[in-house]
């Protein structure tokens, strides 16, 4: 029997097009892209190949030229930006290169403010944040601000904010980007292993081919296309 569910994320069709005229850029062109529910995917691609704009189309931070998304089965192509700004708040959780915490307030406090905003309880809120900067490992420095914390630590505490909602889906852009090997591959666990147990679906642009094996599948951005190159990446991993 099928899974009739649909994917948390459906990309059909999409084209991404800068400028007009001869100085018309196309980025990719009838690109199609689907994660299933509770999937981690990486997406490769050199500098330039359209990674950023994908994920911004796929977080309905942009529309596409062409195409629709949908998001678990809706197409959002005829949406408002209300209803689109709904689904990103119930839905979609965003983990970016830079943390964007803020710097006045604790650990705890960061990943408090987006449920108090979502109007759960302070108590609710309070409990939530505690338990997922647990997961991370962060139980000890939940009071600490921004400025007090390392690199990798600041990370930890920006996945832990961007699941504090339980969206179903998660945008991922370069999340690693900024730290060193030893630190990236610990917050790439901390994030995989919170989105397992969450049950969240998530969608990771890298340029760290190291973090595949965190990944169901590796999407690689090809001449405007998206390509499966997870065997190939695994063929890789195995000669080294």
């Amino acid at each position: 029997m099928t899974d009739a569910t649909p994917p948390v994320l459906a990309i059909a069709g999409a084209s991404r097009v800068y400028g007009s005229g001869s100085e018309r850029l196309e980025i990719f062109r009838d690109l199609d892209l689907s994660v299933r529910r509770g999937e981690i995917v990486g997406l490769i691609g050199p500098s330039g190949s359209g990674k950023s704009s994908l994920l911004h189309i796929a977080g309905l931070l942009e529309k596409p030229d062409a195409g629709d998304v949908a998001i678990e089965g809706r197409s959002t192509g005829k949406l408002g930006d209300a209803e689109r700004s709904a689904i990103r708040r119930g839905v979609i959780g965003f983990v970016y290169q830079f943390h964007f915490l803020l710097p006045e307030f604790t650990a705890l406090e960061n990943v408090i403010i987006p449920q108090q905003i979502a109007k759960t309880s302070a108590r609710a809120a309070k409990d939530r944040a505690r338990a997922l900067l647990t997961s991370v490992g962060l139980a000890e420095r939940v009071a600490h601000q921004p400025g007090q914390l390392s690199g990798g630590e600041q990370q930890r505490v920006a996945i832990a904010r961007a699941l504090a909602n339980r969206p179903r889906l998660l945008i991922a852009d370069e999340p690693t980007g900024n730290l060193d090997p030893v630190t990236a591959a610990g917050v790439f666990d901390a994030l995989g292993r919170l989105a397992r147990e969450e049950g969240v679906s998530v969608l990771c642009a890298t340029h760290n081919l190291d973090l595949a094996r965190y990944m169901d599948r590796v999407l690689a951005l090809r001449g405007g296309r998206v390509v499966d190159v997870t065997a190939e990446i695994s063929a890789k991993r195995a000669v080294i």
